[in-house]
């Protein structure tokens, strides 16, 4: 079994701000090779031996970028749920945030997947990334034009977003047990 040892940013930053919600769609590849949970399985049809290198590739790949993840998560984070003070600091790290996010979207999104299965996994989290950028644009807006309601909205987005990480690292989990690789934090 080939081995990821280290910080691999997907489920580590993930995992902190993850809810167990259970948003977020399954994968429109059905399985009968793992079984992430009764309610939910995945069939890879790339052969493991082939996959498994291009997903570690994958990994390492999202792990350069993840530094960058990391500070727009703990931007955020600082102003957020029961670190909230006001509007004006909120965002004057928006101000922070929106650039950085913005920033990591565009590495992730130069990513180059060659298996379906990877590319599932990888427009997903594309799509969550964006989803909290546009939801940090709004809170902005809302905060500037000082609509508590559309605030609200916004921030209600992004915990819509952090809903779907839970089933994201599902698939992620399925597809590292797929290949054969190993991720140890």
């Amino acid at each position: 079994m080939r081995k990821i040892v280290g910080f691999i940013t997907i489920l580590a930053l993930l995992g902190a701000c993850g809810t167990d919600s259970g948003e977020g769609s399954a994968s429109p590849i059905p399985s009968n090779s793992v079984s992430p949970s009764p309610s939910q399985s995945y069939v890879f049809e790339t052969d493991p031996e082939i996959l498994g290198p291009d997903l570690q590739v994958y990994l390492n790949t999202l792990g350069n970028i993840g530094a960058l993840e990391n500070e727009v998560v703990g931007l955020f984070d600082a102003v957020s749920g029961e670190n909230f003070t006001t509007n004006e600091q909120l965002q004057k790290q928006l101000e922070l945030i929106i650039p950085k996010a913005d920033k990591f979207i565009s590495k992730l999104q130069k990513i180059n997947t060659l298996h379906p299965e990877i590319t599932h996994f990888h427009e997903q989290y594309v799509a969550i990334w964006q989803q909290q950028l546009a939801a940090f644009e709004a809170m902005d807006i809302a905060i500037q034009n000082d609509d508590q309601s559309a605030l609200q909205a916004a921030a209600a987005e992004v915990e819509i977003a952090r809903g779907k990480i839970t089933p994201l690292q599902a698939e992620l989990k399925a597809l590292t047990e797929y290949s054969g690789i190993e991720i140890v934090f």
